[in-house]
């Protein structure tokens, strides 16, 4: 099907098409993604836990996933999804994404250097994902990177680079120096728990750091409780 791209004012908001799964079948998103060059390489879907709340979970061109609710690498029949187009072109699947593999079951293996990252308090959660991949920059890599959707999340967190914010936020490489700045922001005021869910930053010790309370806690071993009120910090 055709998929578009309008530039805008505003370039995030830009390039969003909804396609979906029309096979009496899962499809695999890996192969699928290999098949059109005319999108960023990542899906999107919404994860609805009320009436009005949730949060979006995507997945990368390597089947690498951000979000809760069993997101993986491959879509169920029928299943409709977001892409992003990086111009006017054509969304294609065919028989060689299809997959026996049942959807709910995947559970994507643990990253080079990935620290995944948590958000939640009793009813709603976030998640995002960094890890390393030797063919990426610092700025958004069509394949790798998976950019932050917020309209109708009540909880939210993103890494932050170059301006742009994103789910799935790959680099090429970790060193002792290497800092990655975090959105996080909450529509109802309380209590939150930050964790890492998954940290295989070999060699060394991840931190999370208050720039302004000038403060360090070590996320191999603690979890993090913040107050929000409703706004970013």
């Amino acid at each position: 099907r055709t998929i578009t791209l309008t530039p805008s004012a505003t370039p995030s908001q830009d390039g969003w098409n909804f396609v979906g799964n029309a096979y009496p079948s899962n499809i695999d998103w890996v192969s699928a993604a290999a098949l059109n060059p005319d999108i960023t390489g990542a899906y999107y879907v919404f994860n609805t836990t009320g009436e009005y709340t949730g949060n979006w979970g995507t997945c990368n061109a390597g089947g690498v996933c951000s979000g809760l609710g069993g997101i993986s690498q491959h879509i169920a029949s029928g299943q409709g999804f977001f892409v992003k187009a990086t111009g006017n072109g054509n969304f294609v699947l065919d028989n060689t994404v299809r997959t026996a593999t049942a959807a709910n079951y995947y559970k994507a293996g643990v990253q080079a250097n990935e620290i995944r990252l948590s958000l939640h308090d009793q009813t709603n959660s976030d998640e995002i994902v960094a890890y390393t991949d030797a063919a990426a920059t610092w700025s958004e890599d069509n394949g790798l990177d998976a950019v932050k959707i917020a309209a109708g999340s009540t909880v939210y967190m993103s890494y932050k680079q170059l301006g742009k914010e994103y789910a799935i936020n790959v680099i090429d490489e970790i060193t002792e120096t290497t800092e990655l700045p975090l959105v996080i922001w909450a529509q109802d005021s309380g209590s939150y728990t930050l964790e890492a869910t998954e940290l295989n930053v070999s060699g060394y010790t991840t931190y999370l750091k208050d720039a302004v309370a000038n403060t360090l806690t070590n996320l191999d071993s603690n979890t993090v409780s913040l107050l929000l009120n409703g706004q970013e910090v």
